[in-house]
């Protein structure tokens, strides 16, 4: 399990076999976590919270946007993985990657919204963006130019 950016065991030392579904093959052994992983990963999220909250919504928006683009370039290979170890159609698993890599992509994009609404009142629409600037339409109809300064 990768709690902390760190591949640990479980506690128990417990795995259990992940088979494909289509021909009973083992298609890898996993660990098996419980109570003490499920605490120790929302600890390592608690403790990474300030950091990530730290910054601002233009680099998170970036790490998001990153996210995106990797979920996208390795869909294939995710679809894959989901057909063998679930038995869903390839087609199905293909359009799934897709449906989960686009909320990333629509949460960097309103994490950059959401900064506008709060430093330059509520945006419509961004049109463009860049590390340090961003140009939206305002509630009013009007295009801006909004200035990252955080």
């Amino acid at each position: 399990m990768l709690i902390n950016g760190q591949w640990l065991p479980a506690e128990s030392g417990k795995q259990f076999n992940v088979t494909n579904p289509a021909n009973g093959d083992l298609v890898d052994r996993v660990r098996d976590g419980g109570e003490s992983e499920a605490i120790a990963a929302i600890d390592a999220a608690e403790a990474a919270f300030p950091a990530w909250s730290g910054m601002t919504a233009f680099a998170r928006a970036e790490i998001l946007r990153r996210a995106y683009d990797l979920m996208v370039e390795r869909k294939e290979s995710l679809a894959t993985i989901m057909t063998t170890e679930q038995g869903k159609p390839l087609k199905a698993a293909r359009v799934e990657c897709q449906y989960a890599a686009d909320f990333l992509l629509w949460f960097s994009e309103d994490s950059l919204i959401s900064s506008v609404e709060l430093e330059a009142g509520i945006a419509r629409r961004v049109f463009f963006r860049s590390a340090n600037y961003m140009i939206y339409r305002s509630e009013k109809d009007e295009y801006r130019i909004y200035k990252n300064s955080l």
